[in-house]
């Protein structure tokens, strides 16, 4: 396994069953997997895509690109090392809690803040060259942060209080 931090956060996980160790899935895996269902989903030849791409007047190749990207985004706020706290049973190598970190706010929320208010300015400064979507982008990342039913909060969050900052 890699040395990088993001393979120490966990993204889903069982309790210990019948003596077994608890089973997890790491974080930036489980993202993957959603943004590849995602990619297979919008295939630009299929009808599906095609439809969605009319009705939004972008290109199917388009649509497909920019929603996997947000599916990868989408569990971003698990990476708090307050979420992490919430499960204490789970190995030693993963990240762990901060005591000084409780999960009083979700996970949708936290990601949609962290977003918004450090990693949007990242990507921007990354990409160098026209970032008109970016600037467009913020609705529909609320929508993907608040894939749980409900919108993400958008004020009020002091990141600090929940991501370290290796976390960010």
């Amino acid at each position: 396994m890699t040395d990088e931090l993001y393979f120490k956060y966990w993204g889903k996980a069982d309790r210990a069953v019948d003596g077994t160790p608890p089973r997890y899935h790491l974080l930036p895996y489980h993202c993957l997997d959603v943004a590849a269902v995602g990619w297979y989903l919008l295939e630009p030849k299929e009808s599906r895509c095609q439809r969605l791409a009319a009705q939004l007047d972008v290109k199917p190749e388009w649509l497909r690109d920019f929603f996997v990207f947000c599916l990868v985004l989408h569990d971003l706020g698990k990476f708090a090392r307050a979420f992490q706290g919430l499960r204490t049973d789970l190995p030693s190598t993963l990240v762990k809690a901060d005591p000084r970190m409780s999960y009083t706010e979700r996970h949708d929320s936290l990601g949609f803040c962290l977003w918004r208010e450090r990693l949007v300015a990242q990507v921007r400064d990354r990409l160098k060259g026209t970032v008109d979507w970016l600037a467009k982008s913020l609705p529909w990342l609320e929508i993907v942060f608040g894939h749980h039913g409900m919108p993400p909060k958008k004020s009020g969050i002091r990141i600090g209080n929940f991501f370290c900052n290796k976390d960010e």
